[in-house]
């Protein structure tokens, strides 16, 4: 057999016949075989020993332990969370009530403070989205009933309350409610009608006023949801923020120290000096001018907002029998501040059309406020009976 080298000579090396260079074939590889011992004579006898099959665990079906029943034709499945959520997020933003503040009747005045202004805020933050959107007249009213809370606040705790600041949050939160108003006034205006248009035989002069009320309530509510979303909101909010978070109403404060006293004290000398002026304003009522009923009822509501704020700190029958009463008394007062919302409305309405609906509009307001007279007029003897109640009840 050639050596390595010389296959390389003759591989190289042409056929003569050909005259092609012949490659030899390759020598074949023997693989490297291990040799087993011998086996034992025992050994060969016994059988081959075969390898475990792989035990295969059947799947397992999980069976819920409440199945859900199962109707005629095709059954219940489970609703799956992904479409819940989904179903959710279609659904408009919803208006919100003010949430019950709870205060110990040991806590500090400025814990009471941070407690009662966070709330107020966090009040109409749950409503803006609501407000924003058109036909959401509930979250707007909410918006402008936690404006109005805050402010009240603010008047409570001015002692404790640098003046600067105190007139700073009071002025942005009334042109902010100011500008809200009007969308409001509409929007009780319009429910009005919706109760008094539509008889048969109606003038067509109510129905213009109806449609002259609907385009002025669509106008309002474009404003409001513009100052909602614009920057002097914006900014109003981030220092509300801050200056809740950091209790920035320390430095330079009326009092030094708002911690040493409790709240309970305090609650009770605010309320009672309110509730007294109330009591000496509600005499005669019936034959108050209806300015003097509407600044009676701005008093009514401010002394419940505070009512609603040391509620926990105050004898709870006390404050529930007050708190009844000063709601009645509010309400049969709202009722005939409506009418004259109401008619203050219509004249707007007539002065902001064009001169060939003008008639029209003027023959249909007549017509309406007989009608919101007549529904307004009941409230008045209800107003009398709740001040009469209120006044005999006891000091908180």
């Amino acid at each position: 057999m050639p050596t390595p080298a010389t296959a390389s000579i003759i591989s190289a090396a042409p056929d003569p016949i050909t005259e092609v260079p012949f490659v030899l074939p390759p020598e074949p590889v023997t693989p490297d075989v291990t040799i087993a011992p011998a086996l034992s004579p025992k050994r060969q006898r016994r059988k081959p020993v075969h390898p475990k099959k792989p035990v295969v665990t059947p799947a397992v079906t999980v069976v819920p332990a409440s199945l859900p029943k199962r109707r005629r034709g095709k059954p219940v499945l489970p609703k799956k969370p992904a479409r819940k959520r989904a179903v959710s997020a279609r659904r408009p933003p919803r208006a919100h009530k003010a949430r019950g503040i709870k205060l110990k009747a040991s806590a500090s005045i400025d814990d009471a403070m941070a407690i009662i202004f966070s709330a107020c805020r966090d009040h109409w933050k749950e409503n803006i989205q609501a407000a924003r959107v058109a036909g959401h007249s509930d979250g707007l009213h909410q918006v402008r009933v936690g404006l109005r809370r805050f402010r009240t606040a603010l008047i409570l705790f001015r002692d404790y309350l640098p003046s600067s600041q105190r007139e700073y949050f009071n002025r942005e939160a009334k042109v902010l409610n100011e500008t809200l108003g009007p969308a409001r006034d509409l929007d009780v205006f319009t429910k009005d009608l919706g109760q008094l248009a539509g008889a048969p035989g109606e003038d067509s002069s109510v129905a213009t006023v109806v449609r002259a009320a609907a385009k002025a309530r669509t106008a309002t509510r474009r404003m409001a949801a513009s100052m909602l979303r614009g920057a002097r909101y914006r900014r109003l909010m981030a220092r509300l923020d801050s200056w809740i978070a950091d209790r920035r109403w320390r430095i330079g404060s009326g009092k030094e120290n708002g911690s040493a006293e409790q709240v309970s004290g305090f609650a009770r000398k605010v309320l009672n000096k309110r509730i007294s002026k109330i009591r000496k304003q509600s005499k005669k009522i019936a034959a108050r001018h209806p300015d003097v009923l509407h600044e009676l009822r701005i008093v009514i509501k401010k002394a419940r907002y505070a009512l609603e704020f040391f509620a926990t700190t105050l004898p709870a029958k006390r404050t529930s029998r007050t708190a009844s009463q000063l709601k009645t008394l509010q309400d049969s007062l709202g009722r005939l501040n409506d009418l004259v919302v109401a008619q203050r409305t219509m004249k707007a309405l007539k002065e902001s059309a064009v001169p060939a609906k003008r008639k029209a509009i003027k023959k249909g307001n007549r017509e309406l406020i007989s009608r919101l007279k007549s529904l307004a007029m009941p409230s008045l003897p209800k107003a009398v009976r709740a001040a009469a109640r209120l006044r005999a009840l006891q000091a908180l």
